[in-house]
């Protein structure tokens, strides 16, 4: 069982939470959020706690992987967050299982892709990239 924490409880990351929690191998251990309170919950969710407790916190073994729930509004804030972490805690790439992805693609770090996207032939998703309902990648993208 892989245990995910995910920064950032606003609509994405409760989407993340929701799709991820139906996956039979991931295990939602909770948000972290520098604008709720910590021990409160989003959902059926914990708050534990903000940002600055992200290292802290895997390092005490709370959570194996990570993935960033913060959207396309704060794109800068994102990348800042994803190169902060990268090299200290491993993130996790789900992929809800009604997207098609090419044995060919190659998909990085810290994706996640909503449900009945195509990933076709020898396209590559970068790290940290969020791809929405229905998206369709030509080949040799």
């Amino acid at each position: 069982m892989k245990k995910l924490a995910i920064i950032g409880s606003g609509d994405l990351g409760k989407q993340i939470a929701h799709h991820s929690s139906s996956l039979n191998n991931i295990e939602i251990i909770g948000f972290f959020d520098d604008f709720i309170q910590k021990d409160t919950y989003v959902g059926k969710y914990k708050i534990l706690g903000p940002i600055k407790l992200v290292g802290d916190l895997y390092e005490k073994s709370l959570f194996d992987y990570l993935i960033i729930g913060i959207g396309y509004k704060h794109i800068l804030f994102r990348k800042k967050l994803y190169d902060k972490f990268i090299n200290k805690i491993p993130f996790l790439s789900v992929i809800h299982p009604s997207s098609y992805i090419d044995k060919s693609a190659i998909i990085g770090n810290g994706v996640f892709i909503f449900p009945n996207c195509t990933i076709d032939m020898n396209s590559i998703i970068e790290d940290n990239v969020v791809l929405y309902n229905n998206c369709n990648i030509s080949h040799d993208s």
